[in-house]
């Protein structure tokens, strides 16, 4: 089975909407992926924890650790499910959260350029 570049960056946006739902308890307002050679790079609006915004007031750097260890264990599970799901080889993942304009950018550098999966790849379900 062959997917087409659309349909792999809809599938890519479907993973990385359910793996911030299972970690965060909320999916993405709103998200982007770009497929440039080896790296997939995604950009979203994701909603600040309640919980998070709240103490950002008063602990902004428990808070901001808070951040960076959810972003590990984000960067864990997306590596998970992305080489689960499309057998991907992730050599490394980036991610960074902006919690004032409750921006993420995520840069995912593959083994090889992303088109050579593409035509590898079992059927989706």
């Amino acid at each position: 089975m062959s997917l087409s570049v659309g349909e792999f960056k809809q599938e890519i946006l479907k993973t990385y909407n359910l793996v911030n739902k299972e970690i965060f308890h909320g999916g993405v307002r709103q998200q982007k992926v770009e497929l440039e050679g080896n790296r997939i790079i995604i950009l979203s609006q994701n909603g600040r924890a309640p919980v998070l915004k709240t103490l950002d007031t008063y602990v902004s750097d428990i808070t901001g650790y808070l951040d960076y260890l959810l972003a590990q264990i984000f960067k864990e599970r997306i590596r998970e499910e992305l080489e689960k799901r499309f057998q991907l080889h992730i050599t490394a993942i980036f991610k960074d959260y902006d919690a004032s304009s409750e921006t993420s950018g995520t840069v995912i550098y593959l083994e090889r350029n992303f088109q050579s999966y593409l035509n590898e790849l079992p059927e989706l379900s």
